[in-house]
């Protein structure tokens, strides 16, 4: 298609007859010459429709976002000293996790009143190692030790393991 006098050099020339798509560009200014067939947006129009919608989504999102409907995980407010040893230190538990696109199955068993031993199941690999509760960090270890903050995750007996940065390290059902 041949270009026309005032559109942008970059994109081709726009036929206001034809069937034509948002991703079309509108003619650089007034008074082209063009028409365009009844029931059809002028490009001009259509490039406001885009920025008007993408504004309404904005703040439909921050909407969403304020009164919580969609969220960090990573802004969970984190569990209290008590409620980490309550909930690992007390029951030796078992717990499915995900962490990113990896899968696995923890068994904690209790041998002191803050932490004990534990089993790690990533597919058939198992890895043996300690736990703990530190504060109201739960910190495991498979020769290097990791610590993590820890808050409650959807569902009963469900919680999020929080890196020091803040960000998610796991997500786990005990």
């Amino acid at each position: 298609m041949a270009k026309k006098a005032g559109y942008c050099n970059r994109m081709p020339a726009v036929d206001w007859r034809a069937n034509t798509t948002l991703d079309t560009m509108a003619p650089a200014g007034p008074g082209v010459g063009q028409t365009h067939s009844p029931g059809q947006t002028p490009q001009s129009f259509r490039g406001m429709e885009r920025i008007v919608m993408k504004a309404l989504l904005a703040i439909a999102l921050g909407a969403l976002v304020a009164v919580g409907g969609i969220g960090c995980a990573s802004t969970a407010e984190k569990m209290s000293a008590k409620s980490v040893s309550k909930a690992f230190a007390q029951k030796s538990p078992t717990c499915k996790w995900t962490a990113g696109n990896q899968k696995g199955q923890d068994f904690y068993y209790t041998t002191s009143t803050n932490g004990g031993e534990m089993d790690r199941n990533i597919g058939s690999l198992t890895m043996q190692g300690t736990w703990r509760v530190n504060g109201d960090q739960l910190c495991v270890n498979f020769g290097k030790e990791s610590c993590y903050g820890v808050s409650k995750g959807e569902g009963k007996k469900a919680y999020v393991l929080h890196r020091s940065d803040g960000s998610v390290d796991m997500n786990m059902k005990c």
